[in-house]
C-alpha cells in the first residue's frame, strides 16, 4: 500500500511566529452507496442546474449569430461541466470507460 502524501501546512507557533508541520493525508475508499446522500444530490443538482443555464445561453448565443457571446458563453459552459467532474472525481464516482466503471463498482 501507498504511503499517504505529506502535505506541508502553517501553523501558528506560541508567541506569533509561524513554523511549518507535516500533515498526514489518507485516502480512504468508500462504497459509492456512502457518498450519495442529500448533500451529495443536492449539490450535484445544484451543478446539474448550473450547466442546464450555461447550455441555454450558449444555445441563444449560436440562434442569435452571436460569434462573441458564443464564445464567451462556451467557456461558461465547459467551465461548469469541468466543475461538475471534479465534483463526481473528488467523491469518487468513477469517471471513466464502462469496463473501468464495473471495476470501481464490483
Amino acid at each position: 500500500m501507498a504511503r499517504p502524501p505529506k502535505v506541508p501546512s502553517r501553523v501558528r507557533a506560541r508567541y506569533g511566529r509561524t513554523r511549518q508541520t507535516v500533515v498526514n493525508l489518507e485516502v480512504v475508499p468508500v462504497a459509492l452507496e456512502e457518498v450519495v446522500n442529500e448533500g451529495f444530490l443536492t449539490r450535484y443538482r445544484m451543478l446539474l442546474d448550473a450547466e442546464d443555464c450555461a447550455f441555454d445561453e450558449l444555445e441563444h448565443a449560436y440562434e442569435d449569430g452571436d460569434r462573441e457571446h458564443f464564445l464567451a458563453d462556451l467557456a461558461a459552459w465547459a467551465t461548469t461541466i469541468e466543475r461538475r467532474l471534479a465534483f463526481l472525481a473528488r467523491a469518487g464516482v468513477p469517471l471513466g470507460n464502462r469496463a473501468e466503471r464495473a471495476d470501481a463498482l464490483a
